[in-house]
């Protein structure tokens, strides 16, 4: 009974919160953190997350249905000043690989997405403790991945907090406007698995580089879809060669052989190219 309400709140979950991370486990889930629930006692955390929605809206990964979730680092600058760092990142095991290792504090959701929290001073000054409980965070192999092989990407604010006032401080990291979605062929693969995970439509991939090919590349061969980020926050997409995303580099003497000496009655009068 008990394993049947952990699947119904799974799928509860995947349904809910297509942005979020989940905590829910399956059978080969990793456990990564365990912490207590905050609530937010002080309104200026509500403005560093209203924050970081906006600049989720401004970020190819949030916009294409990556999952992500918001951090902060929160410290003493001095003993009247709070320094807060307040990140999007993208879910990822080497993210969480990370996050192991870092002193996170505690938790909490706003809007269906995971805030965790380090926290270097006191708590009093902006959360209270939900509960005593700890609560476990795992990475959940078998949550869709949009782009899985994309560099992980995110995005960054920075704040001073003194007297009840808020400030920005630092230089705001901007989203990247572009990105790629990389996908190995192997066998088995299809049209409908392929398009499910590139969130593109099929005559995207019977297009490469400008061109009809209407066939996948060969197992072994790389799928390559590029995303751009209109000004407008539309996200247009094209499906690419390998050799367009890294292209070979013909060596100096590749030219200079192709250098031949011309030649008229035994007098030189020039090179052909």
């Amino acid at each position: 009974m008990m394993k049947q309400l952990k699947i119904l709140f799974f799928c509860m979950g995947i349904l809910l919160n297509g942005f979020t991370l989940y905590s829910q486990t399956g059978d080969n889930d990793k456990l990564v953190l365990k912490l207590p629930e905050y609530e937010i006692k002080n309104p200026v955390i509500y403005s560093l997350l209203d924050s970081l929605d906006m600049l989720s809206e401004e970020c190819i990964f949030c916009l294409l249905n990556k999952p992500y979730f918001y951090r902060f680092f929160i410290t003493y600058e001095t003993d009247t000043t709070i320094r807060i760092f307040a990140d999007i990142e993208q879910y990822d095991l080497t993210i969480w690989e990370i996050l192991k290792k870092e002193n996170y504090t505690g938790f909490l959701y706003h809007n269906n997405i995971l805030a965790i929290i380090s926290l270097n001073c006191s708590i009093d000054d902006l959360f209270v403790t939900k509960s005593d409980s700890m609560r476990d965070f795992y990475y959940q192999k078998n949550i869709p991945i949009t782009q899985k092989e994309w560099p992980i990407e995110s995005a960054s604010l920075r704040y001073q907090y003194s007297e009840g006032e808020l400030n920005k401080n630092g230089v705001r990291r901007e989203c990247s406007k572009k990105a790629h979605f990389f996908q190995k062929i192997q066998e088995g693969d299809t049209w409908e698995l392929l398009l499910n995970e590139c969130k593109c439509t099929e005559e995207i991939l019977d297009y490469m580089d400008g061109k009809y090919v209407g066939e996948l590349p060969k197992v072994g061969e790389y799928l390559i879809v590029e995303y751009n980020l209109t000004d407008n926050k539309e996200v247009t997409m094209n499906r690419i060669s390998y050799e367009t995303v890294y292209p070979v580099k013909k060596p100096f003497f590749y030219y200079y052989n192709r250098i031949t000496p011309i030649y008229q009655n035994g007098f030189y009068i020039g090179i052909l190219f």
